[in-house]
């Protein structure tokens, strides 16, 4: 029977939370970074620009630039996590953009390269706790050493939903059903069963994770432990889930 199953099968699992199937359901939205959709605070107004003086290389941007250039920009977000895409051009002359979304600071975005590189993208990370307009909040207040400008130069920013980055620990039950047969038993932290999984005893416990991760999409990252409460190492993934599920001796 066991070589019946050459991976994991996922026997059964308990079904996302009402906020979880909301998360997953939302859709990414992409804003052209435009006069007409940026607000400018302080500085010169925005105004379309060549990246590096190469005319493909277009873009929108404060000129002149300046230290303390700031702007904004409104956007519509649903509850969970985004990514932030801010798409432009990098180079020699080019600052560093402290953002922030209702005034909670979300990070940094170094436009500072050696060299002319476009189009480039840095990503930032933001949770959503409330669905409705948001604002996006830009300044330029700082630059690399090396960099000889305050320039923050865009064409789009997209918010990409993404599963909030929240840990999921399962606590894993195994029992051998037949020979080099084992049926896995998955309990979240408040001891309720949120999945069940028959699996080979020779299977990689790397294969029964990613089914696991397969099984959750909105979590971020996955922990793993045994009875004895032992949180299974990466280097566990490359273990057969025989070894590691049935030895509860085992210590990480």
């Amino acid at each position: 029977k066991a070589g019946a199953i050459s991976k994991p099968v996922l026997i059964s699992s308990m079904m996302p939370t009402q906020r979880q199937q909301m998360e997953q359901a939302r859709k990414a939205d992409s804003v052209r970074f435009q006069p007409s959709r940026v607000r400018v605070l302080s500085g010169a107004p925005m105004s379309k620009v060549d990246v590096g003086g190469v005319p493909q290389y277009t873009a929108c941007a404060q000129n002149p630039p300046g230290r303390g250039d700031s702007w904004q920009l409104n956007f519509f977000a649903e509850p969970g996590g985004y990514e932030i895409w801010f798409h432009g051009g990098d180079n020699s002359h080019h600052g560093i953009l402290t953002a922030s979304v209702d005034s909670q600071s979300i990070g940094l975005v170094d436009q500072y390269a050696v060299g002319n590189s476009y189009p480039t993208e840095h990503c930032l990370y933001w949770e959503c706790e409330s669905a409705g307009e948001h604002t996006l909040h830009g300044i330029a207040e700082s630059k690399a050493p090396a960099s000889v400008n305050y320039w923050i130069c865009l064409f789009r920013i997209t918010f990409q939903p993404v599963p909030s980055r929240r840990t999921m620990v399962l606590q894993l039950h195994a029992v051998e059903t037949d020979p080099g047969l084992l049926e896995v038993r998955c309990l979240n932290m408040s001891g309720d069963q949120a999945a069940v999984v028959h699996c080979s005893s020779v299977a990689r416990v790397a294969e029964l994770r990613n089914l696991l991760c397969e099984t959750f999409p909105f979590t971020w990252q996955l922990g793993l432990t045994l009875e004895t409460g032992c949180l299974l190492n990466p280097e566990d993934d490359y273990k057969s889930c025989g070894e590691i599920l049935t030895n509860l001796s085992h210590t990480s």
